[in-house]
């Protein structure tokens, strides 16, 4: 017995693959501008793949008041089967990719939080401005460059143009 309108069979077609997201009212114009999409699989950590939205629902849907998306796959690995849960992360318009750094690294002075950087030896302090937090990480959003070696234990001990050694190097 089936009553009317109850899903009984999804047929999925195999070929292109893509993902299929729910998002928030609020995140719609950061997915509709995204400058790059990256997707992770949980079963395949050690894979990322590029994607780009295909579809967008233009109204929310009745009960979840969520819009359905559809981000396309550019090549996929061959590994990559229907059905996989994903991660999508998106990079916006005008927005420079983010890093993750340790929580344990974020030296709090007032109300900016700062990393100590080592240049030279040397640890200094510098300010940077912060994005989400999540599962023992931040992201920082500006303050870091590229090859800049933070410290991440033991930042309240430090003090400006302290002199400091690597992990791993000899004394």
């Amino acid at each position: 017995m089936v009553a009317a309108g109850q899903i009984i069979l999804t047929l999925v077609q195999d070929g292109e693959r893509e993902i299929e997201m729910e998002i928030p009212e609020n995140r719609y114009e950061a997915i509709r501008n995204a400058r790059r999409i990256q997707v992770s699989f949980w079963a395949l950590p050690d894979r990322t793949v590029e994607g780009s939205v295909r579809e967008m629902a233009p109204i929310a849907d009745k009960i979840s008041r969520t819009y359905k998306v559809r981000i396309q796959l550019v090549n996929p690995p061959p590994e990559l089967k229907l059905g996989m849960t994903a991660s999508v992360s998106v990079a916006a318009a005008g927005q420079q990719t983010a890093v993750q750094i340790p929580l344990s690294a974020i030296y709090q002075t007032g109300s900016s939080p700062s990393v100590w950087v080592v240049k030279n030896d040397t640890a200094t302090l510098r300010p940077v401005k912060v994005g989400t937090f999540g599962d023992g990480s931040v992201q920082v959003l500006e303050g870091l460059a590229d090859k800049d070696i933070i410290i991440t234990a033991g930042v309240h001990k430090l003090k400006e143009g302290q002199k400091v050694r690597l992990a791993g190097e000899k004394i």
